[in-house]
């Protein structure tokens, strides 16, 4: 049902701004926009609705319908996916035998004289030998 969705909110999507790119404006562009004579009648009718209007409002409701679908679908699963997780992890806790965890939790550390004999083993003996110099 998700999927189905998805799928079309997509072509609705894309169907819209097809239809709405292929409408011809109402007014004059930026000439009316700044003051360049223009309809005279602000609120007036505009006439019979054509075909492409008609169809951008039957799209523009399919959209928001799907829209709202999808976020409620998206909010239910979320929901749940979160509830089962938290059962998952209380089951795993539970199956681990206790001696296992002590064993891990209880891990030796190595002291520092440990730490300082492996840095003196892994360094390079030095060498007093001395090369003689060319005359």
């Amino acid at each position: 049902m998700f999927i189905a969705l998805v799928v079309i909110h997509s072509i609705v999507s894309i169907l819209l701004i097809l239809v709405v790119l292929l409408q011809q404006g109402k007014g004059e562009g930026m000439g009316s926009a700044l003051g360049g004579g223009g309809s005279q009648s602000v609120l007036g009718a505009r006439g019979a609705a054509t075909f492409l209007s008609k169809f951008t409002t039957i799209l523009a409701v399919i959209f928001m319908s799907t829209s709202l679908a999808l976020a409620y679908h998206s909010s239910k699963d979320s929901s749940d996916s979160l509830l089962k997780e938290e059962e998952k992890v209380e089951d795993l806790l539970e199956d681990v035998p206790a001696a296992a965890t002590q064993e891990a939790s209880e891990t030796p550390e190595k002291s520092a004289e440990d730490l300082q004999e492996a840095a003196e083993e892994a360094a390079p003996e030095e060498t007093t030998e001395t090369t003689p110099k060319a005359p």
